[in-house]
């Protein structure tokens, strides 16, 4: 049996329509704010995964590498709401991430090498060629990063 919105009541002067009844009423009601409740929980996590988004971008072209990478990876699995585009930006962003950050370490390690030779080849020629500043500065970079 289907619902009914005219609904027939018998009356004194024979059959009468009515518009709604009650439970139609109630019914539309129901529908009602299930669809306006879906909108907007659908719009609201929208929302919070491009502002999400917004954040990422923002720590990344700020520089802000290490935390623009946490942002990308941890933090945007746990959004309710993903698309496929902000995920290949994101996978794009830790890519490029991973690479500027070793493309550093490795420009600081042939830095830190050559640094080293150039320190060995002075103490080689004698201490004279070295002023005690950096002699000082250039063994507290190197116990620095040999304790690492």
């Amino acid at each position: 049996m289907l619902i009914s919105f005219l609904k027939k009541e018998e009356g004194e002067d024979g059959p009468q329509s009515k518009f709604m009844g009650k439970g139609d009423i109630i019914f539309l009601l129901v529908v009602g704010g299930l669809i306006g409740g879906f909108w907007y929980y659908n719009k609201s996590t929208k929302e919070q995964t491009y502002n999400h988004y917004a954040k990422c971008d923002a720590l990344f072209f700020e520089d802000n590498l290490s935390d623009a990478k946490k942002c990308y990876e941890e933090d945007a699995l746990k959004l309710n709401y993903r698309l496929d585009s902000l995920d290949s930006i994101g996978s794009n962003r830790i890519e490029k991430i991973e690479s500027l950050l070793e493309g550093d370490a490795l420009f600081f390690a042939d830095s830190l090498g050559e640094a080293r030779r150039c320190y060995e080849a002075a103490l080689r020629l004698g201490t004279e060629a070295v002023s005690e500043g950096r002699v000082k500065r250039v063994d507290s970079i190197l116990s620095a990063v040999s304790s690492d």
